[in-house]
């Protein structure tokens, strides 16, 4: 796909980013420090500067781009673009602490995609509070298999989402988002579909989910066994469910929610639960 020669390939790989629509504005690829690309059939981690003079590495998988930065001393920010194409891994990776992972995506040509039974596509590794990480502008997609999630925590995860879609796929025991042990969610202007839930588990002590304009079509959107007291769930701007089965699901006690400006089809269901703070704005 790319030149051999490693004196034309940083002008090449700029080309074709450009070309498949990634990178818009002056700054073009100077504002990533990595690069995956599924065509990229260069070196793994192969390193390229920039017309501005900015060091890229190019990978042509997710799990390579993240195990390399993964392993880095803590730094303040890491930018990862995935471009275009069909990306079926699943795997761990921590920013680890102090650090900051800003990852996009190219919209519905970046699809991120489930290959076997019970996976986890990405399991983002405990930390802190001061760990982030910002995901936007990817297509997530579960298809027929069983038993699995997009996006799994270990403790203390603080993660924002933005523009993705959550394709939960065909079964009713697959996720988009799994909630449990993360500190902070933020969930903006996503899509989550097909027969699974949208986001389920339970909120650990002072866990904060917080949504809005996102719209759920899936079979349930919001599964909540048990919430910790002292978190909470916040669902706003005008956020729209229209799922099958249940909008919202709480079947534990402890609940403190939030909710202004939205559009159910099914409404709130509890199940042997105390909600407490409950508030709604229409």
């Amino acid at each position: 796909m790319f030149p051999r020669n490693t004196k034309t390939v940083g002008l090449a790989v700029e080309r074709h980013i450009h070309g498949r629509g990634g990178v818009t504005g002056g700054a073009g690829l100077s504002c990533y420090d990595y690069v995956i690309d599924d065509d990229w059939t260069g070196p793994a981690g192969f390193v390229f500067t920039t017309s501005t003079g900015h060091d890229v590495r190019v990978y042509s998988t997710i799990a390579g781009a993240f195990g390399h930065a993964d392993g880095l001393a803590a730094i303040s920010r890491t930018a990862f673009l995935i471009c275009g194409g069909a990306y079926n891994e699943a795997l761990t990776a921590n920013p680890g602490h102090t650090n900051s992972w800003d990852i996009h995506g190219m919209g519905q040509s970046t699809i991120w995609a489930a290959i076997a039974n019970s996976q986890t596509l990405w399991t983002i590794g405990g930390g802190d509070d001061v760990v982030r990480v910002r995901i936007r502008d990817i297509r997530f997609d579960l298809g027929t298999f069983t038993g699995c999630t997009v996006l799994g925590y270990g403790v203390g995860s603080t993660t924002d989402v933005e523009a993705c879609d959550f394709v939960t796929g065909g079964s009713t025991t697959s996720t988009g988002i799994a909630l449990r042990s993360l500190a902070r969610l933020g969930v903006h202007d996503c899509k989550f579909s097909g027969s699974g839930n949208g986001l389920k588990d339970s909120v650990g002590a002072g866990g904060n989910v917080y949504i809005d304009s996102s719209q759920f079509t899936c079979a349930i959107g919001i599964d909540v066994p048990t919430i910790v007291a002292g978190s909470a769930i916040r669902i706003g701007g005008e956020s729209k469910f229209s799922c099958t089965t249940n909008d919202i699901l709480v079947s534990g006690d402890g609940v403190s929610l939030s909710i202004a400006n939205c559009d159910f089809q099914k409404g709130i269901a509890t199940s042997g639960a105390t909600i407490h703070n409950f508030q709604a704005v229409n």
